[in-house]
C-alpha cells in the first residue's frame, strides 16, 4: 500500500500521477477538437480572389530550381508569385531570371544595397508584401513545395469574413531513419498544439512555410513593428500579435500541405530548433504558461514513471494511468495523423513519445539562454 512507502517515493508517485492525468486532459479536452475537425465548404467564387504568393530566398538557388516550378504551376485562376532575393551571393538571381521567361506570373525583387530597418527575414518579407498587387497574401519558403496543384485554392478558401488569417500545415520530407521520424513527430506535435488552440479561439502561432492572411492584417499591425528587433518571429510572433478568437481559421486538407527539406544530421536539426525557439520568451504570458504546463507534465510524467520503474517502486495505478495516456494519445492522434498524412509515425508512438520527452528536456535550457541568430 502507498502509505508504507518512503516519503520520496510517495512524492514521485504523486507527481507522476498528477502529470499523467494532466497529459490525458490535454489530449481529451484540448486536442480532440482537431481530431474531430472537418473542413467547411466554401461558396465564394475563386475568380474574385486574386492571390500574391510571396517567397523570401537567401542563397536558395538549388531549392528554387527544384521547387519554384511547383508553385508557378498551380491550378488557380489568378495569382502572382513574388520571390524576394535577400542579397543572395549564389546563383539565385540567375535562376529567377530563367524562370521569369517561363512563368509570366513570376516577379522578383532584390534587397541588395537596401537600407535594412528590420532584422532577418522580416525585412525581405515586408518588401515582398509592399510589392504585392493583391489583398490575399500566401507565404511559403524557398525550400518548400506544395503537395498539390490545388495548394493556393485550399489555403485561400477559408480566407473570408470574419476570417483574415489561415494557418496551414508545413510537413517535412519523409525519409528513412529515426531522426527523420523524430523531426516529423515534433512537427506533428507542434502543429497539433497550434491548430487545436486556434480552434479554441486561442491561436498563438503559424508557420511561415504555409501561412495566409489579408494585407489589411499586416498593415493594421504596422507590419513587424512590435517585434522588428528580433530576427525570427515573422510567423509566430506576428500571428500572436494579430489573432483573436474570431479572425483565424485553419486549413489541413491534404492538398493544402507543403513539404520542406529535412535536416539529415542531429547537429543541424538542433541548430535549427534552437533558432526556432529563440522567440518563445516573447510569447504572451498565458501562451507560455499553457505550453509550459504541457511540456512540463510530459517531462515529469515520463521521468517519474521510469525512475519509479528502475527503483522497483512502481504502483499499479500509475502503470495503468501510463497505459491509459498512451491509449488516449493513440485515439486522438489517429485521426489527426490521417488528416496530416503522418500516420506511419503511430507505429513507433511510445518510442517517439519518449524521444520527444528527451528532446523537450534537452531544449528547455535554451528557452532561457538562446539568443536570436537571424535567418
Amino acid at each position: 500500500m502507498i502509505i508504507d512507502y518512503h516519503p520520496i517515493f510517495l512524492s514521485l508517485l504523486l507527481l507522476c500521477f498528477l502529470s499523467l492525468l494532466a497529459q490525458i486532459a490535454f489530449y481529451l479536452l484540448a486536442f480532440s477538437r482537431l481530431a474531430l475537425f472537418k473542413k467547411a465548404k466554401g461558396t465564394e467564387p475563386l475568380t474574385q480572389r486574386p492571390v500574391s504568393v510571396i517567397i523570401c530566398a537567401k542563397d536558395e538557388a538549388d531549392n528554387l530550381e527544384a521547387f519554384l516550378p511547383v508553385v508557378c504551376e498551380q491550378e488557380y485562376p489568378f495569382y502572382e508569385v513574388i520571390v524576394v532575393d535577400d542579397a543572395s551571393i549564389d546563383e539565385t538571381a540567375e535562376v529567377l531570371q530563367h524562370f521569369q521567361k517561363q512563368y509570366p506570373q513570376l516577379r522578383s525583387i532584390s534587397t541588395a544595397g537596401m537600407h535594412r530597418d528590420l532584422q532577418g527575414k522580416k525585412f525581405a518579407l515586408t518588401k515582398g508584401i509592399d510589392a504585392a498587387r493583391n489583398d490575399q497574401i500566401l507565404l511559403t519558403d524557398a525550400d518548400c513545395r506544395p503537395k498539390s496543384a490545388h495548394w493556393i485554392r485550399d489555403m485561400i478558401e477559408p480566407l473570408k469574413n470574419p476570417k483574415t488569417i489561415v494557418l496551414g500545415y508545413g510537413a517535412y520530407q519523409r525519409q528513412k531513419g529515426l531522426l527523420n521520424k523524430l523531426i516529423r513527430y515534433e512537427t506533428l506535435m507542434t502543429a497539433t498544439q497550434y491548430f487545436s488552440y486556434a480552434l479554441h479561439g486561442k491561436a498563438y502561432m503559424g508557420v511561415g512555410r504555409n501561412l495566409a492572411y489579408r494585407r489589411q492584417v499586416f498593415e493594421k499591425a504596422k507590419g513587424f513593428e512590435n517585434h522588428g528587433h528580433i530576427s525570427s518571429g515573422d510567423d509566430d510572433l506576428f500571428i500572436a500579435s494579430v489573432t483573436n478568437s474570431e479572425n483565424t481559421a485553419i486549413c489541413i486538407s491534404k492538398e493544402s500541405h507543403t513539404v520542406s527539406q529535412v535536416k539529415d544530421t542531429w547537429k543541424d536539426w538542433f541548430r535549427q530548433k534552437r533558432r526556432h525557439i529563440s522567440t518563445a520568451a516573447s510569447y504572451k504570458s498565458d501562451t507560455q504558461i499553457i505550453l509550459s504546463i504541457f511540456s512540463g507534465t510530459h517531462i515529469m510524467g515520463l521521468l517519474c514513471f521510469f525512475l519509479l520503474l528502475v527503483l522497483g517502486q512502481m504502483h499499479q495505478s500509475v502503470l495503468i494511468l501510463m497505459l491509459l495516456r498512451w491509449l488516449c494519445m493513440l485515439a486522438v492522434l489517429f485521426p489527426i495523423t490521417g488528416k496530416l498524412e503522418e500516420r506511419d509515425l503511430l507505429i513507433l508512438l511510445p518510442v517517439l513519445d519518449i524521444l520527444f520527452m528527451l528532446y523537450l528536456l534537452f531544449m528547455s535550457p535554451f528557452l532561457i539562454t538562446q539568443r536570436d541568430k537571424g535567418w
